[in-house]
């Protein structure tokens, strides 16, 4: 099993906002902020844990969040997060998908095999 504390992710609001030119969406300053920090977090957390690719086969995620929004807000930013560092191959991986509030700052994040 893999755990990471990480930085609270932006909500989803954040994300992605309409933009103009070829691209047609942009990622908000917040947004980006938030993924280099925590993006940094995993690799100083995970080293000697995991070997390249992430995990093989199916995984649980499990996620506790600090109370601030909707809890599903926080939860696609932090996936994509982990796919793109490489914790699991892609989140089509995911069996199981468990998030709840805590009393913490930011969120704690653990990823197993299923």
């Amino acid at each position: 099993m893999l755990t990471f504390r990480l930085p609270l992710p932006p909500s989803i609001n954040s994300y992605f906002r309409m933009g103009r030119g070829p691209k047609g969406r942009a990622a908000y300053q917040k947004f980006k902020a938030w993924k280099e920090a925590a993006g940094w977090d995993i690799n100083r957390q995970r080293i000697g844990q995991v070997t390249t690719g992430g995990m093989p086969g199916n995984v649980a995620v499990h996620i506790l969040f600090e109370r601030t929004s909707d809890i599903d807000n926080r939860i696609k930013p932090l996936l994509d997060l982990l796919q793109e560092m490489a914790v699991f191959a892609n989140d089509r991986q995911i069996v199981d998908l468990h998030a709840q509030f805590s009393d913490i700052t930011g969120c704690i994040v653990s990823v197993r095999a299923a």
